[in-house]
């Protein structure tokens, strides 16, 4: 079983990918992280909340959130790399 999770895991662990996961987990968390900064840092109440209340919702035990991060960093590879991952 380990060695069937390391053989599915292996083609996301490149270098290429590694700007597109990047790029999704700003988009999915990063953007909540940086309201919480700058929301507490200036005191701007919105920012704050939204903020929280995102990050909050994304810690929830069954939040699919890592499973669409990876998914739409997959899908953003082949549309700027023309390739499949390599097995």
């Amino acid at each position: 079983m380990f060695k069937k999770a390391i053989a599915w895991i292996k083609p996301y662990c490149t270098w290429k990918m590694f700007p597109m996961f990047c790029i999704v987990w700003m988009i999915t968390n990063g953007w909540a992280y940086v309201f919480i900064g700058i929301g507490s840092w200036l005191d701007i109440g919105w920012m704050a909340v939204t903020g929280t209340a995102w990050v909050s919702f994304l810690w929830m035990p069954f939040t699919p959130e890592k499973i669409v991060t990876i998914a739409i960093a997959g899908f953003l590879y082949k549309l700027i790399y023309k390739e499949d991952f390599k097995k």
